[in-house]
């Protein structure tokens, strides 16, 4: 059995399940775009008060005709919050309602641009121009002349000021037969589609699109007899419609319908394609007439067209899953988009009240489409000059990554107008030199399972570039070293073009990155160079075969200009040995310790973790400098006899004379305001365990809210943990760190811990992190456990120890999971993996999966009369899953035991923790 397709292939069978299920749910629903669940805006005659009433309409020749009132007070009024530093929020009174629009983060995209007067070809059953909330964006032909009779601008078009209906044909006042210039709207669906490209944002009424001001040209190409019968668009009105669109100066189209095979899809095909000559983008939804199918095996145009100028688009939930009903496909669908319950206009012909324009909720890829048209017509509005295949690029290559979509669109992501916005953004400016300066930044030592230390180098190389970016420095200014790939903002993927280098072939990439550096140095700028890693004197180890000397590091350095101020901060062991041979006038060089000393720290807290935090709060690098010396003196129990180091005076060595240049430098210059850092403002009393119990609930109040906190993070510090030396790469850094969890009810975030064993005083370090990625000061607790612990797994005759073979994964990297039993006695024994969101899912001997959140056991009456080691799994991480932090847990209990899932049965357990990035 290949391992990794098994896991594979059981996720997908797991998502199968859900979406069945909720297809099974969805069945009174799934004819939506013929009986759309509407919600209907109309005053109450008991109340007075306007509200929203959401009923399903039936068609007549139907067995039955419901109204379903489901009152939502929803004010007239804006109940829009006040704009954030990082987005903007319209005025519009259901902003809040439009969870698409924060979920692909149009209010962020805002920040750059609102939109404007690109022309966007909405090619459906027409759009009702007479809307409030759409009559402002309308596309108006400038060479009609309204109502005439005649087609003054020849087109074949009569009349057209708001667009075309090609499937109607009058008669002009030549007596010549002509299309309708009428493109109203005779039923809601290309109404409701306009709204999500263009409704009017900002303008106190209704909803906002995403271009708030984008030019909506209405080519009717379907009627309402035609969604009606479900016989969708003619190939011959499409194209009718298309040339339409060219030939009135549309830049984009789009096309929330199909055509099935049989309809002669090669001359649509050449219509789109003949658009793509002309740069125009096609926008193109996946298809749910014929639900779930994947369009490579059942074709469905224009879906499924291999032109370089369509997007194709696939609906998502609100919970990014891929909807239902949706249409799929690894090769012809690009990407996803919000479809499900999504909220938009309809024609004025709806309304219930002649004074209140009408709004929605509709479910479709019909839905999903027009959110990627939008963000085009966004994109191209802030970025004029762009050509149709950068728009598109910028699109497809920003997606936030989801695991729904993974195998099931090329890009397995669903759409962020708000990244393809930042990156048009990034690339339309040219890189430039700003006042700061150049910086070098290497994550050394090599990502490789028995260097424990390398979780601290990422993680520190990482808020060495978030404080550079905070210092004014550019991503151009920022070389990035590193075997893996940043995650600067958090956002739980990898920002694969902040790394510059891989660290495979240092030297090589040493020589380059030197030389670039040293040619775009100018005068009056800063240099800076942070590195963190193993070391031994005189040697800092970039991986697992290359060191680099002091005396090459100092080759390298002497290649920067003579006349800019260079910033050194090394943090290993053995730092201070290089002093020596770096001493240069313009240098100002820190260390972490001492020349020839092992006391080294990084287990539970850091030189650099001092470091950065005093420079985040705005200090100058003597200050900074000297609270950290400070910090590190003060805390024996830590740091033993570690001693950072500091040359600025060029003599080689740390002497009461440096400090003073350090104190008149600021890293990006001065004047940089300093950072507000979390703070974990309230710590839990000192805790006393009775000798019963080795359980306590761990906690602490932070500031500020929990809608700024990344994380909570506390680290348990034994009695017994022995304080080291550094003994080079085999030096254990793990350590156990346990995420805490939000609890509003006491305000306070909780971890349980419950293996306080040892006799002895605990300590336990918390820490908060921001959604900026800034770390708080550590505030500690403590815990006072027993002597002899009574607790039985602190005495447990039997035990269970997971063993993986590295702490973080990624995708393509092998994960191999291992299981010891000792002790005497029989047991059940369980195996569960537990995802990030606290579900779970055991496992069976030989290897095969239970359902999510089922309980099985792994082995049966266990005789552990010998120590015993099992194999319990070994495969190659596909893409797909869920990135976080997870466990793989083994629990012993007594044979039979029917309440496996209470703790108190237990009589071992262990989990190793691992993290998938």
């Amino acid at each position: 059995m290949n391992i990794q397709f098994s896991l594979f292939s059981f996720q997908r069978f797991i998502r199968m399940v859900f979406s069945v299920a909720i297809l099974l749910m969805s069945l009174p629903l799934m004819a939506q775009e013929v009986c759309p669940p509407q919600v209907m805006y109309g005053k109450n005659p008991e109340t007075g008060q306007w509200e929203l009433f959401r009923y399903c309409e039936v068609p007549a020749d139907w067995e039955t005709s419901l109204v379903l009132p489901e009152e939502e007070n929803i004010s007239t009024s804006s109940t829009t919050e006040p704009s954030t530093p990082t987005q903007r929020l319209p005025n519009d009174p259901f902003f809040p309602e439009l969870w698409g629009l924060q979920k692909i983060q149009a209010p962020e995209a805002w920040t750059i641009a609102t939109g404007g007067e690109v022309i966007v070809a909405e090619l459906s059953t027409g759009i009702d121009y007479t809307h409030p909330d759409l009559k402002d964006n309308m596309w108006v032909n400038p060479n009609e002349i309204p109502g005439n009779g005649i087609d003054d601008d020849g087109n074949g078009c009569l009349d057209d000021v708001y667009g075309c209906n090609v499937t109607q044909l009058v008669q002009g006042s030549d007596g010549k037969t002509y299309f309708s210039g009428d493109p109203q709207d005779d039923y809601y669906h290309g109404t409701h589609v306009a709204g999500i490209i263009g409704a009017t944002g900002n303008n106190g009424l209704g909803i906002s699109g995403v271009n708030w001001s984008a030019k909506l040209m209405a080519v009717k190409s379907v009627s309402y007899l035609g969604f009606a019968n479900f016989t969708d668009a003619k190939t011959s009105d499409a194209i009718l419609a298309i040339e339409y669109a060219l030939k009135m100066g549309a830049k984009i189209i789009n096309a929330s319908w199909h055509i099935d095979d049989d309809d002669q899809p090669e001359l649509l095909r050449e219509a789109i394609r003949v658009a793509g000559e002309q740069g125009v983008l096609v926008i193109a939804g996946a298809g749910n007439r014929h639900s779930n199918q994947n369009i490579e095996q059942y074709p469905q145009y224009p879906a499924s067209y291999d032109l370089d100028n369509i997007i194709t688009v696939a609906a998502t939930t609100e919970n990014d899953e891929l909807a239902a009903f949706s249409n799929y496909g690894n090769v012809s669908v690009d990407l996803g988009a919000p479809g499900m319950e999504i909220y938009s206009t309809v024609p004025t012909d709806y309304q219930i009240d002649s004074d209140v324009p009408m709004y929605v909720l509709v479910s479709g890829t019909s839905m999903a489409t027009p959110y990627v048209t939008g963000a085009a017509a966004l994109l191209w509005s802030a970025f004029p000059n762009l050509t149709a295949s950068e728009v598109k690029a910028y699109l497809l290559d920003n997606v936030d990554k989801q695991p729904s979509l993974e195998g099931k669109t090329v890009t397995g992501g669903r759409l962020n107008v708000y990244r393809a916005m930042m990156a048009a953004k990034e690339a339309s400016t040219p890189p430039t030199t700003s006042s700061r300066g150049q910086a070098i930044i290497i994550a050394a030592g090599g990502a490789k399972p028995e260097n424990t230390l390398f979780s601290f180098t990422h993680d520190y190389t990482q808020r060495i570039y978030r404080l550079l970016k905070e210092r004014g420095f550019n991503d151009d200014e920022i070389r990035y070293m590193d075997p893996h790939f940043p995650d600067i903002d958090l956002d739980g993927y990898p920002d694969e073009q902040r790394r510059d280098y891989k660290l495979i072939d240092p030297a090589q990439e040493l020589e380059e990155v030197f030389n670039k550096t040293a040619s775009q140095l100018k005068e009056g700028q800063q240099f800076l160079l942070y590195l963190h890693g193993h070391a031994r004197p005189g040697y800092l180890k970039l991986n697992s075969t290359y060191e680099l000397s002091a005396q090459h590091l100092n080759e390298l350095l002497n290649r920067l200009p003579p006349n800019v101020p260079q910033i050194l901060i090394i943090d290993s062991c053995y730092s201070g040995s290089l002093l020596s041979v770096l001493k240069h006038p313009s240098r100002i060089i820190l260390t972490s310790t001492d020349d020839f000393k092992k006391a080294w720290n990084m287990k539970y807290t850091s030189f650099s973790e001092n470091l950065i935090n005093q420079i985040q709060r705005g200090n100058n690098l003597g200050e900074a400098f000297k609270n950290t010396e400070n910090n590190i003196i003060n805390d024996p129990r830590a740091f033993r006899d570690q001693r950072p180091w500091l040359d600025d005076d060029g003599d080689g060595q740390y002497t009461t004379k440096d400090g003073l240049r350090a104190l008149e430098t600021f890293i990006g210059g001065e004047g940089v305001a300093g950072a507000d850092l979390p703070e974990i403002a309230l710590v839990h009393p000192h805790l006393t365990l009775p000798g019963t119990s080795a359980k306590e609930t761990l906690w602490v109040r932070v500031f500020p809210a929990p809608d700024f906190i990344h994380q909570v993070r506390a680290v348990i510090i034994s009695p017994d943990s022995p304080v080291m030396d550094y003994e080079g790469e085999t030096t254990d850094f793990s350590r156990l760190e346990l995420t805490m969890t939000y609890n509003p009810a006491q305000d306070r975030y909780e971890v349980v811990y419950d293996r306080f064993c040892t006799g002895g005083t605990w300590q336990i370090s918390y820490q908060a992190q921001d959604k900026q990625g800034l770390w708080s000061e550590p505030k500690f607790g403590e815990v006072e456990s027993a002597a002899n612990s009574q607790d039985p797994v602190c005495y447990s005759p039997m035990t269970v120890t997971m063993h993986l073979n590295q702490t973080r994964y990624t995708v393509g990297d092998t994960l191999r999971l291992d299981m010891s039993l000792q002790g005497t006695g029989l047991a059940d024994v369980y195996v569960a993996i537990v995802f990030p969101d606290n579900s779970f899912m055991t496992l069976n001997y030989p290897l095969s999966f239970n359902f999510p959140n089922t309980t099985s056991p792994y082995l049966t009456a266990v005789d552990l009369s010998a120590s015993k080691l099992y194999p319990v799994l070994e495969l190659v991480l596909p893409p797909g899953l869920a990135t976080g932090n997870y466990s793989a847990c083994g629990v012993l209990v007594k044979p039979n035991e029917i309440n496996v899932l209470d703790p108190n049965q237990w009589i071992h357990w262990h989990c190793a923790g691992l993290e998938l990035y």
